[in-house]
């Protein structure tokens, strides 16, 4: 047996019904044979003709010396101080290192609730085999160096169990901790970190004087020989081992004492993990039970059989889930049945309610008599694959004597054949209807670091606007400052100077990061329309360092240069030409302007090309500061003190004014009636572009965020997804080019933009088309299909563009630079779980009534 398989013993030993039937009486008697030494160490012994071969384990149960201390995960440094003996030469252990030399092998597995040590060799040298189990079993003699060594091991482990829950079983420890409340059970529970820190090396006398002891063990013997050679081998080697007094008072454990949770229990926990992972838990049987094998029935149809009720189920309603299983886990004096899953999105956590509110239903779908026969059938084979070797039969044998009686093994057979669909239902109505359950959900830590965001803001008596915030588990820093270039007059010049910035920060700044100590950092800036943006990346420590050195380049000018200048004039004229060039940029910017009604002033190249070198520093300082820049950090750090560093850093700025901050709300948020306006587009001679825009309320609490989103939901009906009305209703006509949108909104204003490219030719079938979805808009009737639809693609598109501390420091920039609330971005993505059709008809009824449209011909 692989050392591998110890993860599936951290718990009871799951699937542990391995059981040998039908073998030819000529080479496997049975029943085993058992025998209890007069030191209490109890024996089982198998003849096996089958093969010359001999394998022996040796188990002990750790559970007694975890009733009084809790799991310190003691009996794992056991396991791995055995471990440790391995390597060759090794003498510390008084190790009979001959074995090898006899082609004896050593296999050793468990976990924190059982150690097991077995060895390998043909018959004739069956007592050199037991030689080694003596050794290994009963003369560990570690120094304090190979006890930490096999500490380190364990917290190591205990560490891993985190980061991959699935795979090493700690959903299925935590789930058993929550449904039992008894001392007795704490072994079954995941290492209590705390304990484990406070072990030394003399607490290895302890746990050996309390469970290393012959009459806490179990020894199982398989091979070629008679069972009473067989027993009289094992009593020459094992009878003289006396029984060692624990010198320590015995603790007064309230191991009996055993109660269910009094109601249902949940609990979230994050981890740095990929997929969230979903464990159900349900009391079920006992290994001793008598419904025990009506429960490993129910696991193999819930989860091997290919008409699995259960896979089925989740498969058909939420198909992003993944991993689906049923596993059932038996205990000494209880069991554990779990179902589990896993799913990548970050709002499907009501598949786990739809599985519990369905597991009644489940019950009408329990196998009929045909199919549980096949069930049956696929259990004993699944059965009979574990007793293939030698050392997995002597595994599961003490495993199921440790877990009350190896006997239980001999009678699964038949006991698997009894099991009826009446018997079956019982079970499942015992395990699952009405009863008490336990939940544990392991999500990635990304979502615990959007869940617990602390944001806080402030802003300077001088109008400079800071935001802080606080991503827990995040090692980058990330730093956006927005400074705004417009100011509602003629400001040609402050696009350039921004666009100098931009080239200086992008091109050349690299030599006076690595001068400043900024080593690592990544800064880089974009000159837009309206505003410069300037965005940084750095490690959380060295945040106000970066901060510093940015301010001081903007108060400095180290930007300033001729070269640069030259460098400004081309980006910002290459900038208008593209703007001026697109057909449909020129229509968002006429709508936007009568809608809004913020006009400014339209710069021209020519303009650009008349701007002198020695002309624009004498406007810099006017500029540079006259929108009140705008500072988001957003990482793992103090708010408080870091709060204090930038607003020392930007204190000393001039007071100035932000332009969007002079913008009123309009008086009247909604069109009061439609209309229609025609422009000239040049270039386009054979496409006719159309736009149409709605006005809605700003963005400013949650009531009009809910309205945000209903209103998302209609774009993706309307023109954002590929089966759009919009899109296949031009289709039908003929008239499909291209179809887009948006929806741009900040604390002033909200409008949604629908733009079409149509053929020249059918500008007027479009038109007419186009407006007759527009007047069945108050009316349109949407399913929660469609606003599932809208929350994925959001998620994946927009979330996405958050998840690093650069990025989500520049979508809270603009939102701050907006006047939008800090808190936006967290409850936009929640409420995509909240909004219903009838949230989307309302919105649809109030916004659409009347709108604007704009039709550009050639």
């Amino acid at each position: 047996m692989k050392n591998t398989t110890n993860v599936l013993h951290t718990l009871f030993i799951a699937f542990l019904f391995s059981f040998v039937a039908h073998y030819a009486e000529a080479l496997v008697k049975y029943p085993p044979e058992y025998a209890v030494l007069p030191n209490g160490m109890k024996v089982i012994a198998i003849e096996d003709n089958s093969l010359p071969i001999i394998s022996a384990g040796l188990f002990f149960d750790a559970g007694e010396f975890y009733e009084s201390c809790g799991n310190n995960g003691m009996a794992r440094i056991y396991k791995q101080l055995l471990l440790l003996s391995e390597f060759k030469d090794e003498t510390r252990f008084e190790f009979n290192e001959k074995l090898e030399k006899f082609g004896i092998t050593k296999d050793f597995s468990g976990g924190q609730d059982i150690i097991y040590l077995g060895c390998t060799g043909t018959a004739l040298e069956i007592e050199k085999v037991l030689d080694g189990i003596y050794s290994l079993g009963f003369s560990l003699n570690p120094t304090n160096e190979n006890f930490e060594t096999a500490k380190e091991h364990v917290t190591r482990f205990s560490k891993s169990q985190k980061r991959y829950p699935r795979a090493t079983c700690l959903l299925e420890q935590k789930t058993w901790q929550r449904l039992f409340k008894s001392r007795e059970l704490e072994y079954n529970c995941p290492i209590d970190d705390a304990l484990l820190n406070e072990l030394k090396a003399e607490h290895i006398s302890n746990f050996s004087n309390k469970i290393i002891q012959p009459n806490k063990a179990v020894l199982v013997v398989t091979g070629n020989l008679k069972t009473d050679k067989i027993f009289e081998a094992v009593n020459k080697k094992f009878s003289k081992l006396k029984i060692q007094t624990d010198g320590s008072k015995k603790a007064h454990s309230k191991a009996t004492d055993f109660c269910k949770i009094d109601s249902n229990t949940e609990i979230v926990e994050y981890a740095d993990i990929r997929e969230t992972e979903v464990i159900i838990g349900f009391e079920a049987p006992a290994f001793t039970d008598p419904k025990m094998p009506a429960a490993y029935i129910l696991q193999t149809a819930l989860n091997d059989y290919h008409k699995s009720p259960l896979k089925t189920l989740l498969k058909n309603e939420f198909p992003e889930a993944k991993n689906i299983f049923a596993r059932y886990l038996p205990g000494k004096n209880r069991g554990l049945f779990t179902l589990g899953f896993t799913y990548s999105k970050e709002h499907e956590d009501r598949a786990i309610y739809s599985v519990i509110s369905k597991m009644n239903t489940l019950k009408s779908q329990i196998p009929s008599e045909k199919d549980l026969k096949n069930i049956i059938e696929l259990a004993g084979i699944k059965n009979l694959e574990r007793f293939e070797s030698r050392i997995d039969r002597v595994f599961y044998t003490g495993l199921a004597e440790i877990l009350g009686d190896f006997r239980a093994l001999e009678r699964l057979d038949s006991d698997l054949i009894a099991v009826d669909t009446q018997s079956l239902k019982k079970t499942y109505e015992e395990i699952f209807v009405g009863k008490k359950y336990a939940i544990s959900v392991m999500k990635p830590l990304k979502y615990k670091k959007q869940q617990e965001t602390n944001i806080f803001s402030k802003t300077l008596e001088n109008g400079a606007k800071i935001l802080i915030n606080n991503y827990p588990g995040s090692e980058l820093a990330g730093l956006t400052i927005l400074i705004d270039t417009q100011t509602g007059e003629k400001n040609i010049i402050y696009p350039l100077l921004a666009a100098m910035i931009a080239s200086y920060i992008n091109d050349e700044n690299l030599n006076d990061l690595e001068e400043s100590g900024l080593i690592g950092a990544r800064i880089e800036a974009n000159a837009l329309s309206d505003c410069l943006i300037i965005r940084g990346k750095i490690r959380n420590n060295k945040l106000i360092e970066l901060v510093r050195y940015i301010k001081n380049l903007l108060t400095d000018t180290k930007f300033y240069s001729k070269k640069n200048f030259e460098n400004a004039q081309n980006i910002v004229i290459e900038g208008i030409n593209q703007h001026t060039e697109s057909p449909i940029k020129l229509l968002e910017k006429n709508i936007r302007s009568a809608l809004i009604g913020a006009k400014t002033h339209e710069i021209s190249e020519n303009e650009i090309r008349k701007m002198q070198y020695n002309e624009t520093m004498a406007h810099y300082k006017k500029w540079a500061y006259s929108s009140s820049p705008n500072i988001v950090a957003v990482g793992s750090f103090n708010p408080e003190s870091t709060m204090n560093e930038l607003s020392q850093i930007f204190a000393s700025l001039p007071k100035t004014e932000n332009v969007k901050e002079t913008i009123k709300p309009s008086e009247s948020i909604l069109l009061k009636k439609s209309e229609k306006h025609i422009i000239k587009i040049d270039n386009s001679p054979d496409t006719s572009y159309i736009a149409v825009a709605f006005r809605m309320k700003p963005v400013i609490d949650k009531l009009e965020i809910k309205d945000f989103v209903a209103n998302s939901v209609l774009a993706h009906v309307l023109y954002g997804s590929d089966n759009a009305i919009i899109k296949q209703e031009l289709k039908k006509i003929g008239a499909f080019q291209e179809v887009t949108g948006n929806i741009a909104t900040n604390k002033t204003s909200s409008i949604m933009s629908i733009y079409a490219a149509v053929p020249a030719n059918l500008e007027n079938e479009a038109i007419k088309t186009i407006e007759n979805i527009i007047s069945g808009i108050p009316n349109i009737k949407v399913s929660q299909d469609n606003i599932i639809a809208t929350k994925m693609k959001v998620i994946s598109e927009f979330v996405s563009s958050v998840e690093k501390p650069e990025s989500r420091s520049a979508v809270m920039a603009f939102l701050l630079w907006n006047g939008l609330k800090d808190d936006l971005l967290d409850k936009l993505l929640s409420l995509y779980s909240e909004i219903t059709p009838d949230d989307v008809y309302n919105a649809a009824k109030l916004y659409y009534n009347n709108y604007y449209m704009l039709i550009g011909k050639p």
